[in-house]
């Protein structure tokens, strides 16, 4: 083999190498453009079941604050209650004393 023989298969098995080593490289890029995509998809679902989520937890809350609003309601019934029924004994242990 001559040195020209040699250059000329040189040059061509470097030229082989760099067109595999590019369409690696095409096909890296294009899988971090798929990567990329996946992400952006991932971000929009989880950006929209973070609003439901939000939606869920508000209605929940409205509905603790309204359930906590008719206990305190209730709570202040009975203690109006008790207390008149406190002072109507007061009155039955007076009369009954005097």
């Amino acid at each position: 083999m001559t040195i020209d023989e040699l250059r000329a298969e040189m040059k061509s098995e470097f030229e082989r190498t760099r067109s595999e080593v590019q369409g690696e490289f095409t096909s890296v890029r294009q899988e971090f453009a798929n990567v990329r995509t996946d992400m952006k998809k991932l971000r929009e679902e989880m950006k929209a079941e973070g609003e439901t989520t939000r939606r869920h937890f508000d209605i929940l809350a409205e509905s603790v604050r309204d359930s906590v609003k008719i206990v305190a309601e209730v709570n202040a019934h009975h203690a109006s209650r008790l207390n008149n029924h406190e002072t109507r004994l007061k009155v039955l242990e007076k009369n009954r004393r005097g």
